[in-house]
């Protein structure tokens, strides 16, 4: 009979742990493979951007999906190397107040130049292998289209946080 008991008293402690435990689990499981919103903003970037790329050139249909693949790897290669070169920046900014560390100092600075010149080159094949598929025309268009993408699509994120904040006050006026 006592026996019996543990048995039941031990089944009811292993069901309420596992009650308790589980949400626990398939939660972390379930964010971790939820995209941040950071990715999806991301993503969809990239979206808008290649549809924008494609309607600001006008690439022929021969064109239009070596340009999107090569414009990926584009895009990919200056996050990349925009990554790095924040990384290395930040070791300099570090070492900046510290006194001495005169070799410390001369690594990090030579490791920033690295990864300018790297990501100089890289960038550069990059971009000669988007030209390469493009005409004459194109080419201007690519090059003024990827120099004022980002500034457009700021400007449009602001004038919509702008709507959005005047539609938030307009509520609270109503109430």
């Amino acid at each position: 009979m006592r026996r019996q008991a543990l048995v039941a008293i031990a089944i009811g402690t292993l069901s309420v742990l596992f009650l308790l435990i589980i949400p626990r689990i398939v939660a972390q499981v379930n964010s971790s493979t939820k995209p941040s919103i950071q990715d999806e903003t991301r993503r969809h970037t990239n979206i808008l951007k290649g549809w924008q790329l494609i309607e600001a050139i006008g690439p022929t249909a021969e064109q239009a999906a070596p340009l999107l693949a090569k414009f990926k790897k584009l895009e990919d290669l200056k996050s990349k190397s925009r990554s790095q070169r924040t990384q290395t920046f930040n070791l300099l900014k570090e070492l900046v107040g510290e006194e001495g560390r005169t070799e410390d100092k001369k690594r990090a600075l030579a490791a920033y130049r690295e990864n300018i010149r790297q990501s100089y080159n890289k960038l550069t094949v990059a971009y000669n292998d988007i030209y390469t598929i493009l005409d004459v025309d194109q080419q201007v268009k690519f090059a003024v289209f990827d120099r004022t993408f980002r500034r457009e699509l700021r400007d449009a994120l602001k004038v919509l946080s702008s709507i959005r904040e005047l539609k938030a006050q307009e509520k609270v006026e109503k109430k």
